[in-house]
């Protein structure tokens, strides 16, 4: 099975809310490509396994580097922007949104009103905070399953 096609059935699978097989389907994959680890890690994001999708979206998305690079795909920093808000680290987050404000995309756009949402249920000394950088520890619900393959 090629890679595209290994990729499209994990989306299937994915679409069918069935993350653990999509996630053994990709353990039997023998090149790892960015996009194969990227969809390892929207398994695990859908698994609950949180701290193991940061980890991979935090490698390939800023590769080695402080600064996550220009040429990064849009749906890595997305990725690791929809990791970061589930595990609560909303400044980590945040920096990632602003940074892809002009984006026109469908998970982007489900990620700003999210996060437009949460601000709105927050009081107005909180939402004051957002403003300068200081996040409540509400968590920002999501309204789709989180990650993109």
């Amino acid at each position: 099975m090629t890679t595209n096609s290994k990729l499209d059935r994990v989306r299937e699978l994915l679409d069918q809310n069935r993350p653990e097989e999509a996630f053994r389907l990709l353990d039997h994959h023998v090149e790892e490509t960015p996009e194969v680890r990227n969809a390892r890690a929207v398994c695990l994001l859908r698994l609950g396994r949180l701290s193991d999708a940061v980890s991979i979206l935090r490698d390939i998305t800023f590769r080695g580097y402080m600064n996550m690079p220009d040429d990064t795909p849009l749906r890595f920093q997305l990725n690791f922007a929809t990791a970061m808000l589930m595990m609560n680290f909303k400044d980590a987050a945040m920096t990632v949104m602003d940074r892809l404000e002009l984006e026109e995309d469908p998970q982007a756009d489900q990620l700003r009103n999210a996060i437009e949402r949460w601000k709105k249920s927050l009081g107005p000394i909180a939402r004051l905070c957002c403003r300068i950088g200081l996040y409540p520890k509400r968590p920002v619900t999501l309204d789709a399953p989180p990650g993109r393959v």
